[in-house]
Order: structure tokens, then C-alpha cells, then sequence
């Protein structure tokens, strides 16, 4: 997967993201929040793009309306981390690690293919990057990455073959 790292401004960045999920949002009533502790990063803005739409409308699905979904982004150990938090029922333990393999769907999740989270693995893993779930059934759910803040190249290519996704 080509990956092409620059440095870019996190609000307006997570602004056009935001833009993209914007009406779904409001028609069911779903505040969107930031918490962004970090002015710039560097990293592929349109794989990151859409790992974070993919976040965020997966988010969307399965939260109830009236509900908030919460993006945060922060410099920790060296790495850009984002995380996209919802309120939605949560992920059971045992379904976890089904999340990232290819046409892996939690029961009862409405529509996809099963490969959003498949992709967001991989345009993660390109740069460098590891993803993750946080999930307590009934309270909600956490995705999180990071992407690995040393000085990156202008262009480079991505890892061939996908690693743990942990």
C-alpha cells in the first residue's frame, strides 16, 4: 500500500473527517466531540482519512441516538494515537479478535461487508502503526491507533503482509 507521510494540522484534519459523517450524525441526534491535545502529526492524511471515517461511521451504527461519539488525538511515547469512542452496546470478549479479519461482523451488526476494519488494519499497519479495540459490553466501545511520529520519508511503501494487529 503506497504511503506518502506529511505533516498536517490535526483540528482541520478531523474537521473534514467530521464533514463526512456530519448529517448521519445529526439525523440521529449523535454529538460529535474532540479532544485533541495535539496541533500537528505526521502521517498519510488520506489513509488516515479514511480509517478515521471508517471509525466513525462504524461508530455511528451502533449507537443509540442522542448518544455522543468522542475523537481524541494525542502525542503518546512517540506516537500520534487516535481513538474514536462511542456508546453504543459494546463488543462481547469473545468477538474481539474477529473485528479486524476480513469479513469478520460482530452478531447483529446491520450492513458492511466485514472489510472496513480489515482496510483500517492495513493502512495502520503501512505506516508504521499498530490498531486495537477497547470494548465493555453496555457501555460502549474504543478503537484506537497509532502512527509512529519519527521523521518519516516523503513516499515510502507499506509492509507487504499484514502483522498482529495488537
Amino acid at each position: 500500500m503506497p504511503v506518502e507521510f506529511m505533516e498536517v494540522e490535526i483540528a482541520p484534519f478531523v474537521e473534514e473527517c467530521f464533514q463526512q459523517v456530519e448529517l448521519w450524525a445529526r439525523g440521529q441526534d449523535t454529538d460529535l466531540q474532540t479532544d485533541l491535545q495535539i496541533q500537528k502529526g505526521r502521517f498519510d492524511p488520506i489513509l488516515t482519512g479514511r480509517v478515521l471515517v471508517n471509525l466513525l461511521s462504524n461508530a455511528l451504527k451502533v449507537s443509540p441516538e442522542g448518544s455522543r461519539l468522542m475523537l481524541r488525538a494525542v502525542l503518546n511515547h512517540g506516537a500520534l494515537r487516535f481513538s474514536v469512542s462511542d456508546e453504543g452496546r459494546g463488543i462481547p470478549a469473545e468477538e474481539v479478535e474477529l473485528v479486524f479479519q476480513p469479513f469478520g461482523q460482530i452478531k447483529g451488526t446491520q450492513g458492511g461487508t466485514g472489510l472496513g476494519l480489515t482496510f483500517c488494519r492495513l493502512a495502520v499497519q503501512a505506516q508504521g502503526g499498530k490498531i486495537w479495540v477497547e470494548s465493555h459490553v453496555g457501555k460502549g466501545t474504543t478503537f484506537l491507533f497509532t502512527i509512529p511520529q519519527q521523521t518519516a520519508p516523503t513516499r515510502a511503501s507499506g509492509p507487504s503482509q499484514a502483522g498482529d494487529a495488537s
